[in-house]
């Protein structure tokens, strides 16, 4: 165990002039007369919101986090990780505010209670404008499905938004498209991602 220097002052009271003893006796007669004494201010913890740069005792950073120092890195190291432990993803029914992190596991329900959220749905990540998860069938593939309803049904089927399959992006436009070789089957669209509702 490494020891730190401190402000602490030792005060003694001297041995009376009569003391007989041997070493020990002088020893426990010594600790009997002193005792530690701390200047006007000292404390034994460092409170600050600025990282000390040297080892003062625990760190009690914007009165509420607990540091200690690690001497491997010659830094103060959070006592738990709260200090540094992000959410890693988004959880719960509604859509996100935010969008970092950029993972969000869609759930039937929204917790009250933290614990609680129903079941999961499906996992969505951010493409740097929408929610999006890929849909299980790729764009362009050569899977077939037949189709009985119309055509403007057609469009919003399986995820679709309503408009054309025509110029679909990888966000926007129907799932699936007529496939005009043989018009009562169907084929995916351009469009590779379902966004949330």
């Amino acid at each position: 165990m490494s020891l730190n220097a401190t402000n602490l002052y030792i005060q003694a009271a001297p041995l009376p002039v009569t003391f007989r003893g041997n070493p020990n006796d002088l020893f426990t007669e010594m600790i009997k007369r002193m005792r530690i004494l701390s200047p006007s201010g000292t404390n034994f913890i460092f409170i600050g919101d600025t990282e000390p740069t040297s080892n003062v005792g625990p760190w009690l950073k914007n009165g509420s986090q607990w540091y200690v120092w690690d001497p491997g890195t010659k830094r103060y190291i959070p006592q738990d990780i709260s200090a540094s432990f992000t959410e890693p993803y988004f959880i719960g029914l509604s859509q996100p505010s935010g969008t970092v992190p950029g993972l969000w596991l869609q759930t039937s329900k929204n917790t009250t209670d933290g614990i609680n959220y129903g079941d999961p749905l499906r996992w969505f990540f951010w493409n740097g404008t929408a929610w999006v998860w890929p849909h299980q069938v790729p764009p362009l593939s050569e899977e077939r499905r037949l189709w009985v309803g119309t055509e403007a049904d057609l469009w919003f089927y399986d995820g679709g938004d309503g408009t054309t399959p025509v110029g679909a992006t990888d966000t926007t436009g129907a799932m699936w498209a007529v496939d005009l070789a043989t018009p009562n089957y169907i084929k995916r669209s351009a469009r590779k991602f379902y966004t949330p509702i």
